[in-house]
């Protein structure tokens, strides 16, 4: 296999002091922190002077941010006002399927025609498959006698080739049928054979009542099956107590089903630990069960209007002081059967936080949304007092430590705004979170944003802010989300766009709240090093393994570095940003004297889009680098199509 490979020249040490003394006290400046002008006119380069005009166009206008790309945008079969398609989301693996609750089509089943608009608010669900990178409609789900009003998809959940589909103001009993007990909820299973789709059962609580909306939040798991029914009214607390004493009105519950191969049997029946319903003092009832996430054997339940004034973990849950402060409780499955584990609940506990709305969990990790917090930090972990924009929103971070739940980061927006609910949704998968804000209005009065979250060890930090390629005023563009470990999909249920399918005009405004999903893409690692630190008193290599697969083979590509950071990055215009700050030692990297036989760390990848970049990082005796940290990054380009790829940032560590 080939590797296109650069060395850079040996400096002198007379050279080297000049540059790392420029390098470091320009670093350090803030002007060296902003983002690069795209449309500067000049570029400077060390040692050789200005940039040609060409070459710094070039430079810019090539890049490509490693934030996630927007490969796709989601409509309905046929966009109607007022559907709001995309009020709930789900993702699994290369399928997602999409909740319009307000979908008004009367014929029932799968894949039945779809323009019959004698049911309002009957609802629908949609079911799109990634092929060769090509999302395309794969199914159209109805309930099997829909009915005015019953908002099935009012919640959506996928795992595998089991969808589940909340109804949480339908009647129909699980024989099909009008029960009697209008707005109990219900929650339909459908699972896929092949590429086809059909129903596989209907569930309802067994103790179904008129209001209690059970349906309102579902998650899947494998061969489990949760189903929040956020107005159930009975006092019973814990796992499996008496359903039928309503006297707690609005408290809410969690009902767990497990498959027996054709059919989904009720295996436990969940409530709070402190169940509370309306009346006074508390006023309003916990609604335990508006937001659920299951994964494996653990289930967390958020309960938004929830009022103790607790703080953190365990707490105690009967101070009822704090209206709609929030809570989530945890339960984990044993062979006993199901127990509640931890009591959780915001380290700045305030009235009206309604911590809880959304919760996301994946594997022992779960993050909580308050879209009403009004704490005063910014990013990660900042200060946490209730003293800044009023709702604009946090979310909270929590770990199983191996004992017991710990609370990890604090989450809040790197631009809070007044009413922006940051934390009106949540994902998660590995390493990564996505936070949305839906009434963010950075573009247009509440387009909404989401902003994606990355742990390193164990710090996190913000590595992007999504906006919608077409964001209008209400959109609600972070209203939903869903992520799979590559993929994120984000909700606008207020989008206006009358567009259809995959990928359609979304500049057409005339359908007023219709809605719509984004689809993104992860930008995988394409840059790798075995080398994470140098000893500036002894220099060395630092071997950069580049790798952006066959079909970027034969691309040209240039690698930079940058002595003050990766974020947030260099602007190309576009929205497109390479994740290295300018500053001396990026231009160091862009010169000619940075790389032998007069040529700068350039090359051309192999047949397979892969090469290797060999960097000599100098020795310096007196160490007074020591303690910094480089980044390099490579950007790509095909000169025939004007195609970009930008990689991620590699941190190579100077030490004494």
């Amino acid at each position: 296999m080939l590797h296109s490979k650069r060395v850079f020249k040996t400096w002198s040490d007379v050279e080297w002091v000049v540059a790392t003394a420029l390098l470091f006290v320009l670093a350090s400046s803030i002007e060296a922190q902003r983002v690069f002008p795209p449309n500067s006119p000049t570029c400077y380069g060390s040692g050789e002077g200005r940039l040609t005009a060409e070459e710094c166009k070039l430079s810019l206008q090539t890049l490509l941010s490693s934030s996630p790309k927007q490969t796709a945008y989601l409509k309905a079969i046929s966009s109607d006002t007022f559907d709001n398609f995309s009020y709930s989301i789900a993702i699994s693996g290369g399928t997602i399927v999409v909740g319009a609750p307000h979908e008004d089509s009367s014929y029932g089943g799968v894949n039945a025609d779809p323009t019959d608009n004698r049911a309002s608010n009957s609802g629908a669900a949609y079911v799109f498959a990634q092929h060769a990178d090509r999302w395309r409609l794969q199914a159209y789900l109805k309930a099997p006698d829909p009915r005015p009003g019953a908002e099935f998809g009012t919640s959506v959940a996928i795992s595998g080739n089991t969808i589940v589909v909340g109804s949480a103001h339908s009647s129909i009993g699980q024989d099909g049928t009008i029960s009697g007990t209008p707005n109990s909820g219900t929650a339909f299973v459908f699972v896929r054979d092949g590429s086809q789709w059909r129903q596989q059962d209907v569930l309802k609580a067994s103790n179904p009542d008129g209001g209690d909306e059970f349906g309102f939040s579902v998650a899947v798991f494998h061969n489990t099956i949760a189903v929040g029914a956020r107005l159930e009214s009975s006092a019973s607390a814990g796992i499996n107590g008496d359903p039928l004493d309503n006297s707690k009105q609005d408290a809410g519950a969690v009902y767990v089903f497990e498959s027996t191969g054709q059919a989904w049997n009720q295996e436990a029946y969940i409530k709070a630990s402190n169940p509370d319903g309306v009346g006074l003092p508390q006023i309003f009832g916990d609604r335990f069960g508006s937001s659920i996430a299951l994964d494996r054997n653990c289930l967390a339940v958020g309960a938004p209007f929830e009022a103790s004034s607790a703080v953190g973990v365990n707490g105690n849950e009967q101070d009822n002081s704090l209206l709609l402060a929030g809570a989530c409780y945890l339960f984990e499955r044993g062979p006993s059967g199901w127990q509640q584990e931890a009591y959780l609940k915001a380290s700045n506990t305030a009235q009206g936080g309604q911590f809880g709305a959304a919760v996301a969990l994946s594997n022992k990790t779960l993050v909580v949304g308050s879209e009403f917090e009004s704490g005063a930090g910014i990013g990660v972990n900042g200060d946490q007092s209730n003293t800044g924009p009023a709702r604009s929103g946090a979310a909270y971070l929590f770990v199983h430590n191996g004992s017991t739940w710990i609370q990890e980061a604090y989450l809040k927006a790197s631009n809070p705004d007044e009413n922006d609910r940051f934390g009106t949704d949540v994902a998660i998968a590995g390493e990564r979170i996505a936070v949305g804000a839906n009434l963010e209005g950075a573009i247009a009065l509440a387009s909404g944003a989401t902003y994606v979250f990355e742990r390193d060890g164990a710090t996190w930090s913000q590595s992007d802010l999504l906006k919608a390629s077409n964001a209008g005023e209400e959109d609600l563009f972070g209203l939903t989300l869903a992520m799979s470990r590559n993929q994120l999909v984000v909700g606008a249920a207020g989008e206006w766009s009358d567009a259809n399918l995959v990928n359609g005009d979304e500049h057409d405004d005339s359908a007023e709240e219709a809605g719509a999903a984004y689809v993104f893409d992860f930008v995988p690692d394409l840059l790798s090093s075995d080398t994470s630190s140098i000893p500036v008193g002894a220099g060395g290599q630092l071997v950069l393994n580049l790798d952006a697969g066959s079909e970027h083979a034969c691309w040209a590509y240039v690698v930079v570095g940058s002595a003050s950071g990766a974020s947030p990055g260099l602007s190309a215009g576009g929205g497109l940003v390479i994740p290295i700050n300018p500053d001396p030692y990026f231009w160091l990297t862009r010169s000619k004297r940075f790389a032998q036989s007069g040529e700068r760390a350039v090359g051309v990848f192999d047949d397979q889009g892969r090469a290797t970049v060999t960097l000599q990082i100098p020795r310096y005796p007196g160490g007074f680098t020591a303690g910094a940290t480089l980044h390099h990054a490579f950007y790509a380009f095909d000169g025939a199509s004007g195609m970009s790829l930008v990689s991620n940032a590699v941190p190579l560590a100077l030490v004494k």
